[in-house]
């Protein structure tokens, strides 16, 4: 009988680091990552998102894309709890194992998982920007976390797809490029 438990025991702490989250997916339009990203969050959370209205409330024609102030922002708008806050993997596994899908901000030529040789060479710039952009908002590209399998980082990617699979120390070298940036938002009352 204890050995049972001790299985059933081991099934439940692998589940705890194997969790991923249904959030829908929102493919974006072109530097409009982070519009696509917040209503996959507000989606989520069973809120109205309009994609090309955010798209249009949120880009920066400076920035070509939208600013994480401005993310945070929004949230905080529609009454959500949010906290950018320099991230960790731990903090990934975490919040995703609570149910909480996170906004990170990633290197826009971040390494796709390896592909086959053969498809190599045909995979387009990897996020879909075009090459020679030189603005920090143009070099970053916004992501939701739907879960963390061991060491592996289950990605909505709107320049991709749903649950896009990339490698941690992949993840985590094009994740450092924006200094870990995360972005958490719950809803419920952001203050008096």
């Amino acid at each position: 009988m204890t050995r049972a438990y001790g299985i059933v025991a081991l099934a439940c702490a692998a589940h705890l680091h194997a969790a991923w989250l249904d959030v829908p997916f929102v493919r974006q339009r072109e530097n409009g990552c982070g519009a696509a990203a917040v209503a996959m969050v507000l989606q989520y959370w069973n809120r109205e998102a309009d994609p090309e209205a955010l798209h249009r409330l949120l880009y920066s024609p400076l920035a070509k894309g939208a600013r994480a102030s401005a993310l945070v922002r929004f949230f905080e708008d529609q009454r959500f709890q949010t906290v950018s806050f320099a991230g960790g993997w731990e903090d990934l596994q975490e919040h995703t194992g609570k149910g909480r899908p996170l906004i990170v901000a990633l290197a826009s030529g971040a390494p796709q998982a390896a592909p086959p040789a053969a498809a190599a060479a045909r995979l387009r710039p990897a996020f879909g920007f075009k090459p020679g952009r030189t603005s920090a908002a143009a070099a970053l590209h916004y992501v939701v976390i739907a879960g963390i399998e061991s060491d592996i980082a289950l990605l909505n990617d709107p320049a991709d797809r749903k649950l896009r699979k990339l490698d941690r120390t992949s993840f985590e070298r094009s994740w450092r490029a924006s200094g870990n940036w995360t972005l958490l938002a719950v809803p419920g009352a952001a203050g008096p």
